[in-house]
């Protein structure tokens, strides 16, 4: 039986597919799944399979799944963010309970966000992926301002630290790499960003797709997976939720649809 929100699965668990056997009726598949289809509604892992007399059912249907370090995910231990802050050009934030994106009196802070997919399995067709994201529930959590999302071309490490020396912060990547382009800039990301969102209330969940083909790849290729970061144009900032953040219903999630190979 399927255990939809536990924290770990084999993917045998959650072939949609059935068993069939040769001359007789095959096993019934495990249930119908469905997908979320509010912005902010928890998204629904589910599977489904047919069994057919004498043979396999039908055409594989896809299977969602959440990503993160909520409880409810099904897939964890798989998310890493950062902030990177101009003001403190060698501070690292990998610990920070929070994500800032903001410009205050020039000085500039960017998110950093990735989740890996190496535990999908591989081969899967992905058919559908979006962030989750959350605003905190302070009085300035929310912005009008635009939040920008650009895929990064350079990889770094989250760090440990909230506000101490240490990778990745504003100059560097990784120990002893800076950025292309400090505070992973224009040289270090896409010219063009891949989704934008106001997020302008605090405390609300947030949904920012992503590009069927750039998930792909991430899966694909996992050296290839280096995240997006976050930026803000003007001085209405946004602060959201981390993986690190006490309110965990509140922490990133991704969730992704596949066809199963």
């Amino acid at each position: 039986m399927l255990l939809l929100g536990a924290c770990t699965f084999a993917w045998d668990e959650l072939d949609p597919r059935g068993a069939a056997t040769t001359g007789g009726g095959g096993e019934p598949g495990r249930g119908g799944g469905s997908a979320s289809s509010s912005s902010v509604a928890t998204s629904t892992s589910g599977v489904g399979g047919t069994g057919g007399t004498g043979g396999s059912g039908g055409a594989v249907p896809p299977v969602t799944v959440t990503l993160g370090e909520r409880p409810s995910c099904d897939i964890t231990d798989v998310t890493e963010d950062a902030n990177l802050d101009q003001g403190g050009p060698d501070l690292n934030y990998g610990a920070s309970g929070a994500i800032q994106v903001d410009i205050n009196q020039g000085v500039e802070v960017r998110g950093l966000l990735r989740f890996r997919l190496t535990k999908l399995p591989a081969g899967a067709q992905i058919v559908a992926a979006e962030l989750r994201l959350t605003t905190d529930d302070g009085v300035n959590a929310g912005s009008a301002g635009t939040v920008q999302f650009y895929t990064l071309a350079e990889d770094w490490t989250e760090g440990s630290s909230v506000g101490d020396i240490g990778t990745a912060s504003w100059n560097e990547r990784r120990v002893g790499l800076a950025w292309a382009s400090p505070g992973a800039g224009p040289d270090s990301r896409s010219l063009f960003s891949i989704a934008s969102v106001v997020m302008s209330t605090p405390a609300t969940e947030y949904a920012v797709p992503i590009p069927t083909s750039l998930a792909q790849t991430w899966l694909d290729d996992p050296d290839r997976n280096f995240g997006v970061v976050l930026e803000v144009e003007t001085s209405d900032g946004v602060t959201l939720t981390s993986s690190n953040s006490s309110t965990q219903m509140a922490r990133p999630m991704m969730v992704v649809t596949f066809v199963p190979p």
